[in-house]
């Protein structure tokens, strides 16, 4: 895009000077004008003003944040403007000359006889330093969203005639169109643009005065699918139909990173789980603060990994109800299991060809760990791929009650889990009944505590998970104030609940070590040392480690089985014991250490 810049002749700069002056003092009396803003401003007076001379509404200067005023001019008499945006229509008025010197949305076409002659162009100019993490301007018909009777993010008048729940506006099924602009760091102009659709999203959260939203793409608006790599350390997802930014729940007033926090914990255990990053939003220039941008848990996010359309799937929510596809079979296999009891060989074998058990054990123990006690009853999904058919996995998603968010339930989490007369919201017997019918049977107990000690060295362990939290905070930590300033939170709660999270990441550790020894009736601790030489590593009961040596906290008098699995090109050639089978059963109180040695 070429755009000549033409420094203003004298005389006309002066004038500029005086009208962009009037224009900041009468912005300095506005209530809504921050400190941050006037200073900002006062800078431009320092600075350049420049003339843009577009020959295309196409060239107007990119949607982004800006240090310096500038003027467009001359503006066919043809292009009518709305600001603030507003859709502009034929009767929109004609203005020659455009100033730009304080933040501002405008939306633009050329009309000729009443009939649009060009495409539209919208742009977001934000006159303040940009954040230090990537934002998203949000541009659409302001009264579709604030109109305080009308727009789906206000609450709206309650009906006279008929008192329901839920007759909030921001409980409506209602999508409006949108235009959706990312500024990555450091860039001059948006990532991408596009029109999509926008709804409010979420449960109860919709009550917080900020909202979360889902952002659609739809042939409708333009593409089907946004076609961009929205989270930098999975480039391998670059294809999406939606995403959220999401208002963080039900922790709204407790914090920004619980949800996200604990399903990201899983990564690399092969659990699927919404993966995100922080950006700021501006709706139609405003200042929206802190949201977390996420892949939404639907039928497209299955596109988006597998390639997996959303007719050859199967999703299933809480209470068994399909989002996708069809539940039948998964209730079928509840419904086998009411009568079926797996410490059958036999029938677990059976159960093991429609579950994937490695994906199950490694999505429990996940939601066992974070202390989620706002499931299994909800916040659960299951799928399956229906072409060619697949074994059933689990979904991680909102597990905003983890990590010590506070509950009434406390006691052990594993007696929680598998509670067989427990209230039907949260550990109903019907949600509960898989794990308790799989503990039945030896192999699988056996194979969950072992892999249970393992994650709490690997995953699970303390200074991983501080490390990230540490990480997640880091990120935000310059945006905090202006976000809890905006949104009238308490500093000192926020504050006190990210002690909370990580207190409980120091102690979680032992607690659900403990925990699982007391309901298992397990043995004293047992420490091995685990290490592989280059080209190989070792997995226990099929969990890889993830790091080249790990000491595990076994339990006495609990087989473990070990197998020494080579890497690209690597060879196994034995144990530092001398046994020289890949796959072996020890005793963890017989073996201090053990080392697998490839070549």
């Amino acid at each position: 895009m070429v755009i000549s810049y033409i420094f203003f002749h004298m005389t006309r700069r002066v004038l500029l000077y005086l009208v962009l002056l009037v224009m900041l003092l009468f912005s300095a009396c506005s209530n809504s004008t921050s400190s941050n803003e006037l200073d900002d401003r006062q800078d431009f007076f320092s600075s350049e003003i420049y003339l843009l001379t577009p020959d295309t509404l196409s060239e107007f200067p990119p949607s982004g944040f800006y240090d310096r005023p500038f003027v467009i001019s001359p503006l066919k008499d043809s292009v009518r403007c709305a600001e603030g945006g507003l859709e502009p229509t034929a009767d929109s008025p004609a203005i020659s000359e455009y100033t730009f010197n304080i933040t501002k949305t405008i939306r633009c076409v050329s009309f000729k006889a009443g009939s649009a002659l060009d495409a539209e162009i919208i742009r977001t100019y934000i006159f303040e330093t940009p954040p230090t993490i990537p934002a998203i301007f949000l541009t659409a018909d302001p009264n579709s969203l604030f109109d305080p009777d009308t727009g789906i993010y206000m609450e709206g008048k309650e009906p006279e005639d008929e008192k329901t729940d839920h007759w909030q506006n921001y409980w409506q099924d209602k999508e409006i169109p949108v235009f959706v602009e990312l500024m990555e760091l450091d860039s001059n102009e948006p990532a991408f643009a596009e029109r999509a659709g926008l709804k409010i999203f979420g449960g109860v959260s919709r009550g917080r005065p900020k909202k979360s939203v889902a952002i659609a793409f739809r042939k409708e608006y333009g593409a089907n699918h946004l076609r961009y790599v929205l989270f930098p350390e999975f480039p391998n997802l670059k294809k999406f139909n939606n995403f959220i930014l999401r208002n963080n729940g039900n922790n709204f007033d407790r914090g920004y990173i619980r949800d996200r926090l604990a399903s990201s914990i899983s990564e690399g255990l092969g659990v699927d789980y919404q993966r995100g990053r922080f950006v700021i939003v501006y709706y139609n220039g405003e200042y929206y603060g802190i949201h977390d941008l996420r892949e939404k848990s639907n039928e497209h996010y299955f596109e988006t990994h597998y390639g997996i359309k959303a007719e050859e799937l199967d999703l299933v929510t809480a209470g068994n109800r399909p989002s996708a596809g069809s539940s039948s079979d998964y209730v079928a296999m509840l419904n086998w299991l009411e009568s079926n009891h797996l410490d059958d060989e036999k029938k677990y074998e059976y159960i093991s060809s429609q579950l994937d058990v490695d994906n199950y054990i490694n999505y429990m123990q996940t939601e066992l760990f974070a202390d989620n006690r706002d499931w299994p009853a909800n916040n659960i999904k299951k799928w399956r791929g229906t072409n060619p058919v697949t074994k059933w996995k689990f979904f991680l998603y909102d597990l905003d009650f983890g990590f010590g968010y506070g509950s009434r339930y406390t006691n052990n989490i594993f007696e929680f889990a598998t509670a067989e007369n427990g209230e039907n919201w949260p550990n109903g017997p019907r949600y509960t009944l898989l794990f308790r019918r799989l503990l039945e049977n030896e192999g699988f107990k056996t194979a969950f505590v072992n892999r249970m000690a393992v994650l709490l060295q690997m995953n699970f362990e303390s200074s991983r998970v501080l490390a990230r939290i540490e990480k997640m905070m880091n990120e935000i930590k310059k945006e905090i104030l202006r976000d809890q300033k905006r949104w009238n939170q308490k500093a000192s709660v926020m504050n006190e609940q990210l002690e909370i999270v990580r207190e409980f990441a120091k102690r979680r550790p032992n607690i659900v070590y403990e925990e699982m020894r007391e309901f298992f009736s397990l043995g004293k601790a047992a420490d091995v040392f685990l290490s592989s030489t280059e080209r190989g590593t070792i997995a226990i009961h099929g969990l890889k480690l993830d790091s080249p040596s790990l000491k595990v906290r076994f339990f006495e008098g609990l087989p473990v089985t070990l197998s020494a699995e080579p890497l690209s090109g690597g060879v196994f050639m034995g144990w530092s014991d001398g046994v020289k089978e890949s796959v072996r059963t020890i005793l963890p109180e017989e073996k201090d250490s053990l080392t697998a040695f490839f070549k």
